[in-house]
């Protein structure tokens, strides 16, 4: 996943942080991606796909059916 490979200086390349264009917190920021992304490797809440959506879509759905069996 390309999030895992995250670089400061990629991020800081694609935000356009320049000295005349600063970004508070880019090391935090990267890291905080970095760590998105090894948590996405979890198959059993984002899926073989590393999806967020999979999570909530599940979660969703499960309360869906309970609040419709009541």
């Amino acid at each position: 996943m390309a999030l895992k490979n995250l670089t400061v200086q990629a991020l800081a390349e694609g935000l356009q942080v320049s000295e005349s264009n600063p970004l508070s917190g880019l090391e935090g920021r990267s890291s905080l991606l970095i760590k998105l992304g090894e948590a996405l490797d979890n198959q059993d809440f984002f899926g073989v796909d590393s999806r967020p959506g999979n999570m909530l879509g599940e979660k969703y759905v499960d309360r869906l059916a309970h609040m419709l069996a009541c």
